[in-house]
């Protein structure tokens, strides 16, 4: 098809396909094309949206459009032949034809459109492929739970007689919940762009083959499961068990699930929308492009003000895109949570801002990333400090690369003592260098070994150790002895006399509470606790305190408290202006406020 067949659009205009009827399910895929609009003064036609994944770019097939053949991938083409009719035509929207993708100042255009092209559809179509030897049975399964009427008051006791009583089909199987995930292994489930796809047409289907499935009843699953999943201790057979998905196994369908309830979708005037933390949502995420990483989450209709700040245009640099979204992320929820995001994922690109998150990063950095969810979820919604508007404290400089902000300089790396070990828990010992400073006392009165322990579990500055170990003993036992555990065997007995200190002699057995299910969550927050420290560098401070921070870190790097961030940060003097390292957790005592003077303000590159 030659370029000449796009003829330009006016606005708030689009092309959609019109499918014509086959005879034969092989034959040519025969459409036309036409333009439509979407103007809200006009009627638009029906039409379908179709969500699907592009596919390798180098296998063509071929469709025919206006009589011309046109180049596609064989994934498009497959879900083109699906979806036609024998006997009607079907109008479609689908972007690899209705936008010339040789355009860029018309994909511009129909990408600050995307989000109406998408919730004006008839209906939303998810093509997750052709059908597999068991993707009929993982469809069943959704139904299937779907159709069970779970009420979220049904007595406990009632939950292992469902189980008991269930109906001994296949359905509830575990070959159905192998079905399931081999399902969501499917490519479809890795892009990011079906955040919006799903969550703004006004009905959803998916379909897998000839096979469709309505998205209701993918929520219906979800609230099933989810509700299961948090009594399956309370099973009373492991197998019972296995035949509920995990919350690990259902999270990509939750949170299309979570994009399509009315409290997400619109946010009220008065509540903020995180877009950093749908960054995190969709980490692992996959485009093609990564400034669709943003542009992606921008349909969302929550993130309508954001839209209108960053302006989507693939005329920009990734770097630029990147550096945009933090500074409206910074300005708009009131927070520098986003430096602290920079942090944790590895920057490849030396043209970004060191205060800029990465999101081009590894898939390494970004599993770990999405690890820290607990972290970032607690800091952004209840800890930014103090301040009731950022924008007293923060500018930027009008290329947007330089971050002016208020700061408090309390402390500088003095030298490093060493690295925590990457090894697995099962090893033991990784933190056996402390073994020869541990009974050291620090100049605040501190040994090595109680300020270690109150960095990893966060306490409070002005908490004591003891009224840390009785405000929750089940937890503080928990931490202690894998604190103890990681001091190495030769160390075991000499760490729990030091953090058990009096409390030692009244322990004649473990506490009850470990035993309750609870317990399981505690566990998962330490091990995210561990992962946090894993890798980093132990050190003393000039003021004589101790700290983890970053393996980039080198004596002589200077720890801010920054205002709009609860934790400090490491910054390097560089030719006047500072870049960040890290971020870190030093034991100190509480910080003047900033009405007591010696804040500054400092550039960041």
């Amino acid at each position: 098809m030659s370029a000449s067949f796009y003829t330009p659009l006016k606005e708030n205009e689009i092309r959609v396909l019109e499918i014509l009827p086959f005879e034969d399910f092989s034959e040519t895929i025969n459409t036309t094309c036409r333009i439509i609009s979407l103007a809200s003064d006009t009627s638009t036609e029906a039409y379908v949206a179709l969500s699907y994944t592009w596919g390798a770019p180098n296998n063509t097939s071929y469709i025919r459009v206006n009589g011309y053949q046109h180049k596609v991938t064989p994934n498009l083409e497959s879900a083109l032949r699906h979806l036609r009719n024998d006997k009607n035509k079907i109008v479609i929207w689908v972007d690899a034809v209705c936008i010339n993708q040789n355009d860029i100042p018309e994909r511009d255009i129909q990408l600050q459109m995307m989000a109406d092209v998408y919730k004006k559809a008839r209906v939303g179509l998810s093509w997750l492929g052709e059908e597999s030897d068991d993707s009929s049975l993982a469809f069943g399964m959704i139904r299937r739970w779907a159709s069970l009427g779970i009420s979220h008051v049904m007595p406990l006791v009632e939950i292992s007689a469902f189980f008991k009583n269930k109906p001994q089909d296949e359905i509830f199987m575990p070959r159905s919940v192998t079905a399931f995930k081999n399902m969501l292994q499917r490519p479809y489930w890795k892009r990011v762009w079906i955040q919006q796809e799903v969550a703004l047409p006004p009905i959803v289907t998916m379909q897998c083959g000839h096979e469709r499935i309505s998205f209701n009843s993918v929520i219906g699953f979800i609230c099933a499961t989810q509700y299961f999943q948090g009594f399956d201790a309370l099973l009373s057979r492991a197998s019972d068990r296995d035949l509920i998905p995990t919350a690990d196994e259902t999270l990509p369908l939750l949170q299309l699930v979570m994009n399509r309830m009315p409290k997400s979708v619109d946010c009220k005037e008065d509540e903020v929308p995180y877009l950093l933390y749908n960054m995190y949502s969709s980490i692992l995420l996959e485009s093609t492009d990564p400034k669709d990483k943003i542009y992606a989450l921008l349909g969302l209709p929550r993130f309508e003000k954001y839209r209108s700040l960053l302006r989507p245009s693939y005329t920009k640099s990734a770097s630029h895109v990147f550096s945009e979204a933090a500074r409206v992320m910074i300005e708009e929820e009131n927070s520098l949570e986003p430096i602290a995001a920079a942090c944790m994922l590895n920057c490849t690109d030396i043209s970004l801002p060191s205060w800029v998150p990465d999101w081009t990063a590894g898939s390494a950095e970004l599993a770990r990333f999405r690890d820290a969810y607990d972290k970032f979820r607690y800091f952004s919604r209840k800890t930014t400090g103090p301040v009731k508007d950022i924008s007293d404290f923060v500018s930027f400089s009008a290329d947007g690369k330089i971050l002016s902000v208020t700061g408090l300089l309390h402390d500088e790396v003095s030298f490093l003592k060493g690295c925590f070990s990457k090894a697995s828990m099962k090893n033991h010992g990784e933190w056996e260098f402390l073994s020869d400073l541990k009974d050291n006392s620090l100049p605040n009165g501190l040994t090595v070994l109680e300020a270690a322990f109150r960095i990893f579990v966060g306490m409070d500055a002005n908490a004591t150790l003891d009224s840390y170990r009785r405000e929750d003993f089940p937890k503080f036992f928990l931490e202690a002895i894998s604190v103890a555990v990681m001091m190495g065997e030769r160390n075991l007995i000499s760490t729990i006399q030091i953090l058990f200190g009096q409390g030692l002699s009244k322990l004649t057995k473990i506490p009850q509470a470990l035993n309750e299910p609870a317990f399981d969550q505690l566990d998962r927050k330490f091990l995210l606790r561990l992962s946090r420290i894993t890798g980093q560098i132990l050190f003393n401070t000039k003021n004589g305190t101790l700290g983890f921070g970053p393996p980039g870190t080198i004596p002589g790097d200077k720890i801010f408290h920054l205002i709009g961030y609860p934790e400090d940060f490491i910054l390097r003097k560089i030719d006047g202006h500072y870049r960040v390292i890290g971020n870190t957790r030093i034991v100190r005592a509480g910080l003047p406020p900033y009405s007591d003077g010696g804040y500054e303000t400092i550039e960041i590159h």
